[in-house]
């Protein structure tokens, strides 16, 4: 393939010009958000791969489906040496603060906590 135009360019957590073959992982969480959002219960969603086969690229994807329906949000980097308890505690605040100070501020509901976060070895 022409270097120039193949849309493979590989970058940290930049997204291609296209989302491809995510389809089932972008559905799979709709139904995630909306049986939370009803009171169902709900198994988490544990993404794996390779480094460079798109794991950041589809959790911002997913953080994105979730402010859309409005829910707040937060990104968390967990690192072995590290305690989770700093950056799930930055990742709470954002999320209520987004949810607070938001464009599109909702009325008061009870909260809930989807965490979604990357794990470097």
């Amino acid at each position: 393939m022409d270097p120039v135009r193949n849309p493979y360019a590989p970058g940290a957590g930049q997204r291609p010009p296209e989302l491809a073959g995510r389809d089932r992982e972008l559905a799979q969480f709709d139904v995630v958000l909306e049986r939370i959002a009803r009171g169902r219960p709900e198994r988490s969603l544990v993404l794996t791969g390779l480094r460079g086969v798109g794991k950041t690229v589809l959790l911002n994807a997913l953080r994105s489906q979730a402010i859309g329906r409005l829910w707040g949000t937060g990104k968390i980097e967990a690192r072995p040496e590290q305690s989770i308890r700093r950056p799930v505690a930055g990742a709470l605040h954002m999320a209520l603060r987004e949810d607070r100070e938001g464009p599109r501020r909702r009325r008061p509901a009870p909260v809930r906590v989807v965490v979604l976060h990357e794990v470097a070895a």
